[in-house]
């Protein structure tokens, strides 16, 4: 019957001929409870039928079965992984195989790491060299389709050539083979060196010498492989090619040294035929042909070697055919064509004896072709001859029977009638389409593919109308050609045809697997449409895929195929901002569907996202709808995690949508914030999916985009659970692997600015909650070192002007008094705080992107950094900068900015000459000549002059400012004096300046009797008593 999808039929004839399956016991002895013995049967029957799905379903469910031996539960991963090879072997998806295959060389390699049972070991290694094996052919084919490079091919054929016979320094299917019989041997050896055996010992030993038999089958099989690695990796190259030669020469090699290893056994001898086949290849007819013939005369008592004397007849015959010479074929004799003729004693529908007997014909038909006319009786026998091998062929149908129909209708009228009505027969069409397309599965380039179209449209624009018996299956066969057809537009990416046909056989077609697979099949063509760059096919299909997605759920509500038609359908509402649609789906899904929480969860990531990207026209301001659709999102991933399977059973896909989940779900808790009742920590480190313990897992291979969201909000989380040690790790392992994904990067710097602010708030709140200065409200160590490691990211990353900005305010928060936070921040860390907060404002003022209007504040922000370091001079050398400007200069407030800072310095300034200077400034201001311009600065009495005029008009709001600043000046003009006596050592302007301090007080007093109000009054008259006492302490020392 027509297949699926392609086996490789070469390959499949050459693990049958070493006698082996893939088993699910293994090579050694083991005892099997009955459940285990059952399971195995059932395991088995289910991947012979094609039911992978279904085998999977039932090892999960072995997995959580306490009933199931450690020796057994052991091997469940092996045997899941298989059947997932198994199941993706059959679709055409070449991009949806190559991630299948990709995942599962990385479960087998991960199998073999982690595996001391041989036999387990051996096993991933043999599965191991088969996946590389379809990964060659595969990219091979690729490369030949679109002209990609074949040495990614090449790769793959070494690499399964490895994994079987070495020489890689792991484990090695042969290596595990030969040290698993080693073992079989030592028992047996043991059993026969007693004396005498029990019944249950004879049957042990009975069963060892069958597991011996199987691990010396299997043991050629792989060096086997390795030789079709070789003889299938020189279809990379250009025949005749270096290249080319050298990969047939090694798999001659190796095909020869099998051959010597087992030269009377049917492994051996399949080994002899290849190496046949392949000298041919190389041109080395003689030699070639010698060997074939060998072959063909081995006895005939098991179809198996029948079988290989076939395959080497038709592999001369090609030869012999394939020449103008007729002495070329003079060893096609009559042992030959008796052998031809005579009765078969394998299928009468085998592809290799149809061919053999086809050749032969037209051999024959060349003979008697060439022969005299005179020679009539050999004429005559040729003649029949070649009319019982053509009508056998024509009558069995297949790629050759049109050939041989041809070759009748030459033959006589009597058998070009004959011809004609067998050409008519629908059977023969069928045939003939069977034929064409393992044709093309076997080879599927370009070339076969548009050949296998054109054949299988014309069979089916023949077929309806030809007679068949069984009515009935004429219908299935019609469906499973049309289904084909539909199967060669896809992958030929005439998606519309595609479409068009499997929505006719979804419709209209009575037989439910090739129903559900043309759903399937419409489906992914729909698909495709919708990426085209044509916008009303795109919009057209994302219609047709919605109502396709809705019958597949509706029809097979319990099948693999509903959930994968429920991910399609969550996607295309995800894509378009439709998160009713979603919900809609996850409603409608059945309690019993294979991948449920699968679904689930997968809905549930799709919803969160369209919280925070609302489309359709859904505000996203709206809190209400918001609240409503965050809920929406943690019910489906809460119930999705419920019903997904437990970690042993998890993935490949299933995997990465639960990691997804499970980050989705903390984002969900980080945003609800106390409202939610998530045990947060327990989801971060859940063994099976938490992000904080995949994403550490080094042998879990996770994209981009799971792997740096996760980190992400590992940082986030950790952070709110105040486990700081974590944040800093997680953002370590992703500042590792981000290093040169500048986009990745930048996203990082938003989540450590977003973690920074909630710091700061979460430490603003616990001041305000505790203003005393107790351990409780201080920042923790752990904490500080987090913020630290947050601001050095920061800084480093980016020097956009936003970011720096908000990095330098921070460090300036934490080490400036005055918005207590310093005051829990210890004290060794502030002035590093501070340090680098100056070093980032300098920065910033030399940012090309600053605007003017931005320099002075950045310049004041840098003067109080400085100023908060001791770095007086710098402090007062911002300061003139800033003055310099005469918008500046003229500004009362930054005037009295300046005087307050000048004054400071002085009184800290360790030289006295420097302090009387910054005195003077601070008292009666100073001009200084800069490259940018004059800087002014007014001082305290010129200031309080200035603003007299605005203090006392009538303008009210700014007279109440500007008299704030006149009496704030007044008062500080004596206090500054007062200072100066202070730290002066000269002692006439020591008193000078106690004079005119109080001078200062009482003029205003009898300017302004109210001193600028009571608590102004009675600062002044505290300040005067000072004044006047520092003044008599001087008067009694002289």
């Amino acid at each position: 019957s027509v297949r699926f999808g392609c086996a490789g039929c070469r390959l499949v004839l050459l693990l049958s001929i070493c006698l082996l399956l893939i088993s699910l016991v293994g090579g050694s002895v083991q005892a099997e409870s009955m459940l285990e013995q059952s399971a195995s049967r059932l395991i088995t029957a289910l991947g012979e039928k094609g039911y992978h799905d279904t085998a999977i379903a039932v090892l999960d469910q072995l997995s959580r079965n306490e009933a199931v031996s450690d020796s057994f539960r052991q091997k469940i991963p092996l045997w899941r992984a298989n059947e997932r090879v198994a199941g993706i072997r059959e679709t055409s998806d070449a991009e949806q195989r190559q991630r299948a295959y990709e995942r599962a060389i990385s479960d087998f390699k991960h199998i073999l790491e982690g595996h001391q049972d041989l036999s387990v070991a051996a096993e991933a290694a043999f599965q191991l060299g088969m996946v590389f094996l379809d990964m060659g052919r595969l990219s091979r084919n690729q490369a030949a389709a679109v002209g990609k490079d074949i040495k990614e091919a090449q790769r793959f054929f070494l690499s399964a050539v490895d994994a079987f016979v070495g020489p890689r320094s792991g484990q090695t299917a042969l290596s595990a083979l030969e040290k698993e019989l080693q073992h079989v041997e030592e028992l047996i050896g043991e059993y026969r060196g007693r004396r005498v055996i029990a019944p249950d010992g004879r049957r042990e030993l009975n069963q060892l010498e069958q597991s011996r038999e199987r691990l010396r089958g299997r043991r050629v099989q792989v060096q086997l492989l390795a030789a079709e690695a070789f003889s299938e990796m020189a279809e990379c190259f250009e025949q005749d090619s270096k290249e080319w030669s050298q990969s047939l020469e090694e798999a001659l090699r190796r095909y020869h040294a099998v051959y010597l290893s087992t030269p009377t056994r049917s492994a051996g001898l399949w080994a002899r035929l290849e190496e046949g086949k392949t000298l041919l290849a190389l041109g080395r007819k003689k030699e070639g042909q010698e060997v074939l013939l060998e072959i063909t005369k081995l006895p005939s008592s098991e179809a198996l070697i029948y079988q290989l004397r076939v395959k080497a007849v038709d592999s001369l015959l090609a030869s012999w055919t394939n020449t103008t010479s007729l002495k070329d074929d003079e060893q096609f004799d009559e042992r030959l064509r008796q052998f031809v003729l005579g009765e078969s004693l394998v299928s009468p529908l085998n592809s290799d004896y149809l061919a053999m007997k086809y050749r032969s014909a037209e051999l024959l038909w060349r003979r008697l072709e060439a022969s005299s006319v005179d020679s009539k009786d050999a004429r005559k026998s040729l003649l029949a001859d070649v009319r019982i091998l053509a009508r056998d062929v024509a009558k069995a149908g297949g790629i050759y029977a049109a050939s041989a129909r041809k070759l009748l209708e030459q033959l006589g009228r009597q058998d070009a009638a004959f011809a004609d009505r067998l050409g008519r027969s629908f059977v023969a069409s069928f045939r003939h389409a069977e034929e064409v397309l393992e044709q093309y599965r076997t080879n599927p380039s370009e070339i076969q593919r548009s050949t296998a179209l054109a054949e299988l449209q014309e069979v089916l624009r023949i077929a309806p109308s030809q007679p068949a018996e069984d009515q009935e299956l004429k219908k299935e066969h019609l469906s499973l050609l049309r289904y084909q057809l539909a199967l060669l537009f896809y992958e030929d990416q005439r998606y519309h045809e595609a479409a068009s046909l499997g929505d006719f056989l979804v419709k209209y077609s009575l037989y439910e697997p090739i129903c559900q697979k043309a759903a399937i099949l419409a489906l992914a063509s729909w698909q495709a449409l919708v990426t085209q760059q044509n916008a009303q096919w795109a919009d057209s299909a994302t219609t047709q895929i919605g109502e396709l997605a809705s019958v597949i759920m509706r029809r097979w509500p319990r099948d693999r195929c509903s959930t994968d038609a429920a991910e399609v359908s969550i996607n295309l509402a995800l894509r378009n901002g439709n998160s009713a649609a979603i919900k809609s789906v996850l409603y409608s899904l059945d309690e019993d569907v294979i991948g449920r929480g699968e679904v689930l969860v997968r809905g549930g990531v799709a919803l969160w996202h369209l919280c925070q990207n609302p489309g359709n026209g859904q505000d996203r301001t709206s809190s209400g709808l918001r609240t409503e659709c965050v809920q929406h999102a943690s019910e489906a991933l809460d119930e999705g995690f419920a019903a997904i399977d437990e970690v042993t059973s998890m993935q490949g896909r299933t995997f990465e949508v639960a990691v997804a989940g499970a980050i989705a779900r903390c984002e969900i808790s980080l945003y609800l914030g106390q409202d939610d009742s998530l045990d947060l920590f327990s989801l971060l480190s859940h063994a099976g999916y938490g992000p904080w313990r995949v994403l550490r897992d080094s042998s879990r291979e996770l994209p981009p985009s799971i792997y740096e969201p996760g980190l992400r909000v590992c940082v986030r989380a950790f952070s709110k659970l105040q486990r700081y040690d974590l944040a800093m790790q997680s953002m370590q392992s992703l500042v590792e692997n981000i290093s040169s994904n500048k986009e990745a990067r930048l996203r990082l710097v938003g989540t450590s600015i977003s973690v920074g602010k909630k710091l700061i708030e979460a430490a603003e709140e616990r001041r305000s909650q505790d203003n005393t200065s107790s351990e409780k409200s201080r920042f923790s160590d752990d904490e500080i070192e987090f913020i630290e490691h947050l601001l050095d990211f920061t800084k480093d990353a980016t020097d956009q002007l936003e970011v720096m900005s908000w990095v330098a305010i921070t460090l300036s928060r934490l080490g400036l008094p005055g918005d207590g936070l310093v005051s829990r921040v210890p004290e060794k860390k502030r002035k590093s705080f501070l340090l680098q907060a100056s070093a980032t404002i300098e920065k910033i003022l030399s940012h090309g992107e600053l605007p003017q209007s931005a320099m002075t504040s950045w310049r004041r922000e840098l003067v109080a950094v400085r100023s908060n370091l001791g770095q007086w001079e710098e402090a007062v050398e911002q300061m003139r900068v800033i003055l310099a400007d005469q918008q500046n200069n003229r500004s009362p407030v930054l005037q009295q900015y300046a005087a307050d800072l000048f004054q400071k310095a002085a009184q800290n300034s360790q030289s006295l000459e420097q302090a009387r200077a910054y005195f003077r400034s601070a008292i009666v201001g100073s001009r200084l000549m800069l490259e940018v311009g004059e800087s002014v600065v007014w001082g305290w009495g010129s200031l309080a002059s200035r603003v007299s005029k605005a203090a006392f008009g009538s303008r009210e709001g700014v007279a109440d400012k500007m008299q704030e600043i006149y009496f704030e000046s007044r008062f500080r003009l004596a206090a500054c004096r007062l200072a100066w006596a202070q730290k002066e050592v000269d002692a006439a302007i020591k008193t000078q300046l106690l004079k005119e301090a109080e001078a200062d007080i009482k003029i205003e007093a009898q300017l302004h009797p109210s001193l600028g109000g009571d608590v102004l009054k009675e600062r002044f008259e505290a300040l005067l008593e000072v004044i006047q006492q520092e003044s008599l302490t001087i008067s009694k020392t002289r």
